[in-house]
């Protein structure tokens, strides 16, 4: 199934207008000789577990060698990690880790390439260093979410439960593949804490993560977004902040606001909610959670 590029994609679900764009600038690196014999080595240095430098490094060095044969950047960042996709599968399979969860975190590459799409019209990705820790083991796509193994770094205690800074929690990320309903959230985390549990060797205490969606006003802008907001409401909220302009809400709004609220899409529910917040505050905000095990996983 990897047995050429195409295949790749296609295993990847990447859509054939994707496939065949990136296709055509594969062409050009396979055509050059630097670029050809740069891209070799690291897929079999990546292989064979000799990687000489960090998958970042040479992120920016292959984005560097293919802008010289009119490669843009952001086509070469999600072509660089499109290679390395047949040996990271071998190594899943050589460590025993379901190809369901392979494929689930190989997801986020179509998730990428759709939003680098969305923002720019370019298939690529312009974000691409976040999948280098697919490839490096530390972040796992298990059903609708994102894991990643995290030490807590604060002190919390609610109703007997402790939690201390230190102790082993599972970070919560959420890959942008439309909705989200709660009932596969829950499935994703008690799938989660039994892989972590059983294949990793972990007992973490409690699902931990930073996002726009933990932000409390949620509450006043967009109560009745209910995916959302039951969401939201599996966590105890411990920190919090603002962004002035709005500027990190292009995950709702698929433009970069910049203080410029009249280019706002308001087709959806979520978008007219915090379009009519933006203009009356100039602020969107994040927040950081907790969720002790026991609220979402009956063992």
């Amino acid at each position: 199934m990897f047995n050429s590029f195409e295949e790749t994609c296609t295993y990847l679900e990447f859509p054939r207008e994707a496939t065949e764009s990136l296709l055509l600038q594969y062409g050009k690196i396979t055509a050059d000789p630097k670029a050809s014999d740069f891209i070799t080595k690291v897929y079999e240095d990546y292989k064979n577990d000799c990687l000489a430098n960090s998958l970042y490094s040479l992120q920016n060095s292959f984005e560097k060698i293919c802008q010289d044969i009119d490669v843009h950047s952001f086509q070469s960042q999600m072509i660089f990690y499109i290679c390395l996709v047949p040996p990271l599968y071998e190594k899943y399979q050589k460590r025993g880790i379901p190809e369901e969860i392979f494929r689930d975190s190989m997801a986020d590459l179509r998730c990428k390439l759709f939003e680098c799409y969305r923002l720019y019209g370019i298939w690529g990705s312009f974000v691409a260093v976040w999948f280098a820790r697919f490839f490096y083991f530390t972040l796992y796509g298990i059903g609708r979410l994102e894991f990643a193994p995290y030490e807590c770094d604060y002190d919390y205690e609610e109703n007997g439960i402790i939690i201390k800074k230190g102790d082993p929690v599972i970070d919560v990320h959420i890959p942008s593949r439309g909705r989200l309903p709660h009932e596969e959230v829950l499935e994703s985390y008690k799938k989660a804490y039994y892989f972590f549990k059983n294949f990793l060797k972990v007992t973490p205490k409690a699902f931990v993560c930073e996002s726009w969606m933990l932000f409390p006003k949620h509450e006043e802008i967009i109560p009745c977004a209910k995916n959302l907001m039951d969401f939201y409401r599996d966590y105890t909220i411990v920190e919090e902040g603002l962004y002035p302009g709005g500027d990190d809400l292009w995950r709702i709004f698929y433009c970069f606001v910049k203080d410029n609220y009249d280019i706002i899409p308001k087709k959806t529910y979520l978008q007219r909610q915090y379009a009519d917040f933006l203009e009356k505050s100039g602020l969107s905000g994040w927040g950081k959670g907790i969720c002790p095990i026991g609220r979402v996983i009956s063992e």
